[in-house]
């Protein structure tokens, strides 16, 4: 190829050389189905089993005060889905309590109290849907009001002031025999979980 300069007018001869251009070209991201149905890295082997299992299940530090109110919390007025799973994080140690309220998704007001719930208490029974994914599906606990809780106790009391001493003991026994299987249950849950 012969080009001519502007400035001098003479022509000289220009060597063009192809571009060579050295890219290392990746290949493109893959999603690898594997026995185990879950995706892998570019560079990477499918993934495996477990390398091994625990021995011992978790185990709340039965001291602390922060696990003791977090475990005392209700959780109430959800759906049989997010019902378990904030009973998985009560019980592995993963839930984080409300510091401040926070906003409610549906009257936009700060009421939401519990931890996890995208609607306040209010709403919730009002429309009938879970508090926290918000679909109406069959509610696993009602929310108790203060009032309903007042109600209970009150209850409670005229039924204990009306039983003799002997029926008094034979119910504090049963409450006290309910309330150890329940934590039984719980500790079974958890050991024999995985």
């Amino acid at each position: 190829a012969v080009v001519s300069t502007q400035s001098t007018g003479q022509s000289q001869p220009l060597i063009i050389k192809p571009l060579i251009y050295y890219h290392t070209i990746s290949p493109p991201l893959v999603c690898i189905e594997n026995q185990t149905g879950m995706s892998t890295e570019r560079g990477q082997k499918t993934k495996g089993a477990p390398a091994h299992q625990n021995k011992t299940a978790f185990r709340h530090n039965k001291n602390s005060k922060k696990t003791n109110y977090i475990l005392s919390l209700p959780n109430e007025g959800l759906c049989n889905h997010c019902h378990e799973i904030i009973e998985w994080k009560k019980r592995y140690r993963k839930y984080k309590p409300l510091s401040v309220p926070g906003k409610c998704a549906t009257c936009g007001e700060r009421t939401v109290r519990r931890a996890y719930h995208t609607i306040c208490d209010e709403c919730s029974v009002e429309q009938k849907v879970c508090a926290k994914c918000r679909l109406s599906s069959e509610i696993v606990k009602e929310i108790t009001t203060p009032e309903m809780q007042r109600e209970e106790e009150v209850r409670l009391k005229l039924g204990l002031e009306r039983m003799s001493l002997r029926e008094k003991k034979s119910f504090y026994r049963q409450l006290e025999k309910s309330e150890k299987e329940e934590d039984l249950s719980e500790e079974e849950i958890v050991l024999y979980h995985y």
